[in-house]
This record gives structure tokens, sequence and C-alpha cells, in this order.
């Protein structure tokens, strides 16, 4: 019967530094997430940012050529 108890202790033990490294595990993972979740936010803000540049440019692109076009027909 001791022989049992002792094996089951260990099974226990054994189980216990199972669920620590797992928790361990989904912690890493959880953290993972998040800083991936910021990282997708930093990059979508940066990606509008450029969007508006962008935007911005071709408008004063096309006004330089309305403008190049008056100028070439006075």
């Amino acid at each position: 019967m001791r022989a049992f108890i002792c094996h089951r202790m260990s099974n226990g033990e054994e189980l216990r530094a199972k669920l620590e490294w797992v928790e361990s595990d989904l912690a890493s993972a959880q953290k993972a997430a998040v800083e991936g979740a910021e990282a997708l936010k930093l990059a979508e803000g940066e990606k509008e940012l450029i969007r508006i540049k962008v935007d911005k440019l071709r408008k004063e692109s096309k006004t330089a050529e309305v403008k190049l076009k008056e100028a070439e027909h006075e």
C-alpha cells in the first residue's frame, strides 16, 4: 500500500510540474499575443499616416500638373 501511495505522490508531483510548465507556456503565449496586438495597432496607425501623406502628395502632384499645363498654354 505504501508503494502505491508513494507512486501516486510522485505522479502528483509530476502533474504539478507539468501544470507549472503549461501555465508558464500560457503566460508566454498571452504576452506574445498582447505584444503582437500592440505591434499591429502601431503598424495600422503608421499605415494610415502613410495613406494620408500619399493622398496629399497625389493632390499636390495634380495641382502642379494643372499649373504646368496652364503655364504652357500662356
